[in-house]
């Protein structure tokens, strides 16, 4: 936390802490000690207890929600998940939640039966429509929809997929809207052509 809005070069560091020793649930966020973390903060946050999770990759806040994008999550006797959305609640008790889960609220990908699923979430972007938008660090990489609106479980109401990528070793990264709300942008990196490029999908007024 900056001692100053857009100045982090003095303030406090934190981080999360799940009260049950869990990956979800009840949570709290520990200071670190600043001299540790100003030479290996991932080491503060271990000497903090903080919850460590497989991965982690973007961010984004809607309303009082922070969604992270966790690529192999849930790990399980040390086997990488497929990965998982959560949400934070933010507030003075925060809450740790699945908020895209497959099996859940997603299927699983599987290629040798065509089903596009959801694999490694990487990027995340706040949609107009106020829904949280996600790319996939996998091939085929797909673009995911999730409505904000949850069940009594914290996950997501309604996850649909919205786009694949036709190029087979493309994935598709940094994902975000422009000043033109009907216009998404997709970062396109690894094509089998070489041709790395910058899309723009539009028509999203109807979405």
């Amino acid at each position: 936390m900056p001692k100053k809005r857009g100045n982090l070069s003095k303030g406090k560091l934190y981080a999360l802490r799940v009260k049950t020793g869990g990956q979800t649930g009840a949570a709290k966020w520990v200071p670190l000690d600043m001299k540790r973390a100003r030479i290996d903060a991932h080491e503060a946050a271990r000497a903090a207890n903080a919850t460590p999770y497989c991965n982690p990759e973007d961010i984004e806040l809607i309303g009082q929600k922070l969604y992270v994008a966790v690529k192999c999550e849930p790990r399980i006797d040390g086997v990488d998940g497929p990965g998982v959305i959560l949400s934070v609640t933010l507030g003075n008790q925060p809450k740790v939640s699945y908020f895209v889960e497959v099996g859940k609220n997603v299927p699983a990908q599987n290629a040798a039966a065509g089903i596009s699923g959801f694999f490694r979430p990487e990027t995340l972007a706040e949609g107009p429509d106020g829904k949280l938008w996600i790319t996939e660090d996998t091939q085929p990489s797909d673009i995911w929809v999730a409505d904000t609106h949850t069940e009594a479980d914290g996950l997501s109401s309604s996850v649909k997929l919205f786009a694949s990528l036709k190029d087979a070793e493309a994935t598709g990264t940094g994902i975000y809207f422009g000043a033109d709300a009907g216009t998404l942008y997709v970062n396109v990196h690894e094509s089998a052509t070489g041709n790395d490029k910058t899309m723009a999908i539009t028509g999203q007024h109807g979405h």
